[in-house]
């Protein structure tokens, strides 16, 4: 199975590269410009780490060769995720802030939160000091996540930039008596490079539409 990575030369891409080494049933190429992004034309899935411009060159590409895309670019407007909808009528593909299943499992945790929508919520995110988008696509798609759980907007985001921290998402949950706390802590980038190596082969299985990491924890 090929797999071609765009934006090898960047943090989660050089995790990629590591985990894909560990696996026997995957070959991975990897680039670091849209420059070379013509490589790419024979690969089973294009994995996408990159920029909200290099993203959208490699979306043109994987349509235009009928290829998988898979991506964990953060900061897209929301131009690209109607270019993305798009896309998924003649491919399959799937964008997510984290590909962590773990925080999965978090945003299926908040339906059990209704009965206690009255309640006041706030998600806070941590993060190391070389993170540009802030808050991070994750703690965004959270509060999306929750306020539909709950049917309420809550506070905007908390986010704190400092240190080597690779990513930490709490929600604060305050009753009148009791408080909640769900917190997701990411221990390195492998966890996230593992999530997109599991996407990048669930889709190369899918016929064309727009898929969730919701849907690669559930097979």
């Amino acid at each position: 199975m090929k797999f071609y990575l765009i934006g090898a030369t960047g943090r989660m891409g050089g995790e990629i590269l590591s985990a894909a080494k560990e696996s026997n049933d995957i070959c991975v190429k990897g680039f670091s410009s849209k420059d070379q992004l013509a490589f790419a034309e024979a690969a089973d899935v294009v994995i996408d780490f990159s920029s909200p411009e290099t993203f959208s060159t490699a979306l043109d590409l994987c349509v235009k060769n009928k290829i998988a895309f898979v991506s964990g670019t953060t900061g897209l407007k929301q131009e690209a995720f109607d270019k993305l909808k798009k896309a998924s009528e003649a491919i399959p593909v799937l964008w997510a802030a984290n590909t962590s299943l773990g925080v999965q499992v978090v945003k299926q945790m908040f339906q059990n939160l209704k009965d206690i929508k009255d309640w006041s919520f706030h998600i806070s995110e941590s993060h190391h000091i070389h993170k540009k988008d802030s808050p991070s696509g994750t703690a965004l798609v959270l509060k999306k996540e929750l306020e539909s759980a709950l049917g309420k907007t809550i506070p905007d985001c908390t986010a704190i930039r400092g240190g080597g921290i690779f990513g930490e998402h709490t929600v604060h949950i305050m009753g009148p008596s009791e408080t909640i706390t769900i917190q997701h802590t990411a221990l390195s980038r492998k966890l996230f490079a593992e999530g997109a190596l599991k996407a990048a082969k669930f889709v190369t299985r899918k016929k064309a539409g727009l898929y969730t990491m919701a849907d690669v924890l559930k097979g």
